[in-house]
């Protein structure tokens, strides 16, 4: 393991293109969920349609990765967490979610069925409850919550290995056994450890920074990019299969707690790292890695705007509405104060 040095993250161009990447993957995963669950599973389109899910799939856990190898660099105070991190968050969620108050009251004065107290009440219910989208904003609070626990614990290799182990085995490789109906008695016995600590997001976070730090060895390339390779693969036939004889899209296969969508968000963000010295930032991308807030938050108002587009087009609206995202983040930066609101 490299030991932190902060000057050297701060030259880690590749995370900044990574999360450029992982932003246009959830714009895509949202613009085509509605084909991917609506169409029959043996058509081509749906097919061509759950590769593309299977990729896009991969986008919040790198988020929760590139979350990681930012946050877990060096030891953080609960003080700095609170004032740098959390709060910045929860005022950037209520900032968008008087925005989505504002859309509601919109749609209540156009139905009619307007008046102080549901207006007041829509304003309320999305600040409350968010929308759809927004549980990823609570459990990136949740992950800062904790970090100034894990931050003391990467440093020390042993135990930041011994982290991961337990980690991938209590929210990877354990939970398996509950496909198996025999094994339902040894299920609740394995459910009694109550290892919540380990489990989660928190395995993609403390992994981000476990691969940011790590000596790279040609051979590690070769090795991600087959693994990448086959669990795609596997991931794509074996999901097809599956949906077939269901009848209807399935994502258990690849899903970010299965051990094949592991493999391949794993591989991902490690393969950003194997093509690092020949990434480097430039104005536009790093415009666009300050704008990938605001694109998470924009892009579901729009998605409305996808019926106009039928099948694999859905394709060509998510970067229409990735680039549409991009321009509305544009003009927004033009106000100091919306920056700080908005995208700060």
């Amino acid at each position: 393991m490299e030991k932190y040095n902060e000057v050297v993250f701060k030259k880690l161009d590749w995370i900044d293109m990574l999360k450029i990447v992982a932003a246009f993957l959830v714009v895509l995963q949202h613009s085509i969920s509605e084909i991917w669950t609506s169409l029959s599973p043996d058509t081509l389109t749906w097919q061509i349609t759950n590769f593309l899910f299977i990729l896009s799939r991969s986008a919040v856990p790198v988020f929760f990765m590139c979350s990681g190898a930012g946050m877990l660099c060096k030891s953080r105070t609960i003080s700095d967490v609170f004032h740098k991190n959390i709060f910045q968050l929860i005022k950037l969620y209520t900032a968008w979610m008087l925005v989505y108050g504002f859309v509601a009251s919109i749609s209540l004065i156009n139905e009619g069925l307007a008046s102080f107290s549901t207006i007041r009440n829509a304003f309320i219910k999305k600040i409350l409850f968010g929308e759809y989208f927004t549980w990823f904003i609570v459990a990136l609070i949740g992950l800062y919550l904790i970090t100034p626990f894990l931050s003391v614990i990467v440093q020390n290799k042993h135990l930041l290995q011994y982290f991961l182990v337990l980690s991938v085995l209590f929210t990877v490789i354990i939970p398996l056994t509950g496909y198996f109906p025999s094994l339902n008695r040894l299920t609740e016995n394995i459910n009694n450890f109550h290892m919540h600590f380990v489990v989660g997001y928190v395995m993609y976070y403390v992994l981000g920074y476990y691969i940011s730090r790590a000596n790279w060895k040609k051979q590690y390339t070769i090795i991600t990019i087959f693994v990448l390779g086959v669990s795609c693969l596997t991931a794509f036939l074996f999901s097809c299969l599956y949906s077939s004889q269901k009848g209807t899209a399935s994502q258990e296969i690849y899903g970010e707690f299965a051990p094949l969508g592991l493999l391949i968000n794993v591989s991902v963000f490690a393969l950003f790292k194997a093509f690092s010295k020949y990434i480097s930032s430039n104005k536009i991308s790093k415009r666009l890695v300050r704008y990938g807030i605001g694109i998470y938050f924009i892009h579901p108002l729009f998605l409305n705007r996808m019926t106009y587009f039928d099948d694999l087009y859905r394709i060509l609206g998510a970067v229409l509405l990735y680039l549409f995202c991009i321009l509305i983040c544009f003009f927004i930066e033009r106000s100091k104060l919306l920056t700080k609101l908005f995208l700060k």
